[in-house]
């Protein structure tokens, strides 16, 4: 807080008997103002004995240790697309266009080529006629591989594109772990959170804020 002023939002929301019910009020109890200013002044503060006991009365406090926690450890894991997921980017970074067997993907513009390179490092594209094809199984290797090690230690992985979430459900099923996802199509966050799934596929747009994650021990950006 910046102020003993700071409190009473919070104390009007968790028990409006404590501060009342009226800023001003609380303002003139607490704080001593300059009349003499074109806008009002806080010069000091009172009766803080009494406020302190009030703030007390549904508060307590804890030190620094309780945010101690192990180290984090980074680990990249290097992946090796295969050849034909090499041939189809190399083609799209250089050409802005590539044969799949199910048909051909162009990109307009930088930015969708860029969003089109990502995809393929996940290996599954969709042709300009939207048919899907899997290109590449060489993250889902690796993650379903990372996955036999983690014991039983809960796993969020964080992922951008819809086939990315299901590529991470297979090699949680690969791995042997019970796996749900949050995503726009479902919501297992609550599944997870009480334990009855091990992994957890994240779509960042539908995860990247406003919910809880620390059950996680393990995060794994796909």
């Amino acid at each position: 807080a910046h102020s003993p002023l700071d409190a009473y939002a919070q104390y009007r929301f968790l028990d409006s008997s404590i501060f009342g019910t009226s800023n001003a009020l609380f303002k003139n109890r607490y704080a001593i103002w300059n009349p003499h200013t074109p806008f009002p002044k806080i010069e000091g503060y009172q009766n803080m004995d009494e406020f302190h006991q009030k703030l007390k009365s549904i508060m307590f406090s804890v030190d620094r240790s309780v945010l101690d926690l192990p180290l984090a450890t980074h680990t990249t894991i290097p992946v090796m697309l295969g050849a034909k997921a090499q041939k189809i980017y190399r083609s799209l970074k250089r050409n802005f266009v590539a044969e799949m067997e199910k048909g051909e993907i162009t990109v307009s513009n930088a930015l969708s080529k860029l969003l089109r390179l990502s995809q393929v490092t996940g290996g599954t594209l969709k042709t300009d006629e939207g048919i899907e094809e899997r290109v590449d199984m060489a993250k889902e290797d690796a993650l379903a591989e990372f996955l036999e090690d983690v014991g039983q230690e809960p796993v969020a992985v964080f992922c951008r594109f819809t086939a990315d979430i299901s590529a991470v459900l297979t090699a949680a099923d690969r791995a042997g772990l019970d796996a749900t996802q949050l995503s726009g199509f479902y919501n297992g966050l609550s599944d997870w959170n009480c334990g009855a799934s091990q992994v957890l596929a994240v779509q960042i747009q539908a995860g990247g804020e406003g919910i809880d994650l620390t059950r996680a021990a393990i995060c794994v950006y796909y």
